[in-house]
């Protein structure tokens, strides 16, 4: 949808405001507008650790305010671009924890093709969140005017930057453990609920 958009990759062009006027991208737009609302209602019925609902449930109604906002002012090509980059490393991350389920032993192929996925993921989640959205964030800053609207948007984004930091550092603390670990991928967010389940 976004990749054949003359605007995509140019900056200068990012700050033209206007309704979203193409079928498929108002689709698109609404597709991840109702991602985020599922994902804030499913918060409340997963097991998860108290820090860990908290740092998603802020990224999820932030990233749903900027959706709604961005189209509501009419800043679709930011809130285009943003949502071209969010998604890439999910893609890996999602495949990762399918193999790991699907892992009976921790040296068959589920197991391997757990582990090369999580590199992938960190890799990708380092270029597109770390680096090229904070570049995105820092051209807001840059080029939009100062109103209130728009410095609302930009401080909901350093929110994001925030998260994204906290997050990467997750993963790093996650790569360590797989080195001291046989190169096994674990979920500490697993081993830290099964403790949860045993103290109750």
């Amino acid at each position: 949808i976004l990749l054949h958009k003359p605007w995509l990759f140019r900056r200068n062009e990012w700050t033209v405001r206007g309704p979203i006027i193409d079928a498929d991208y108002k689709f698109y737009y609404l597709i991840y507008a109702a991602r985020f609302i599922s994902d804030i209602v499913s918060l409340f019925f997963e097991s998860r650790k108290v820090d860990a609902f908290v740092a998603a449930l802020i990224h999820h109604v932030t990233t749903l305010g900027l959706v709604l906002g961005s189209a509501l002012v009419g800043h679709t090509r930011y809130g285009g671009i943003i949502m071209f980059f969010f998604d890439w490393a999910d893609i890996p991350l999602l495949c990762a924890k399918a193999a790991k389920y699907l892992s009976k032993h921790p040296k068959d192929a589920f197991q391997t093709t757990a582990n090369r996925l999580f590199e992938i993921f960190a890799v990708l989640f380092f270029l597109t969140r770390n680096v090229y959205f904070n570049y995105i964030v820092f051209a807001a800053w840059r080029d939009l005017d100062g109103d209130w609207v728009n410095r609302f948007c930009q401080y909901l984004l350093l929110v994001l930057v925030g998260l994204q930091t906290y997050w990467m550092g997750l993963i790093v603390q996650a790569a360590v453990r797989i080195s001291k670990n046989d190169g096994v991928v674990e979920d500490a967010r697993d081993d830290d609920l099964k403790k949860q389940k045993k103290s109750q």
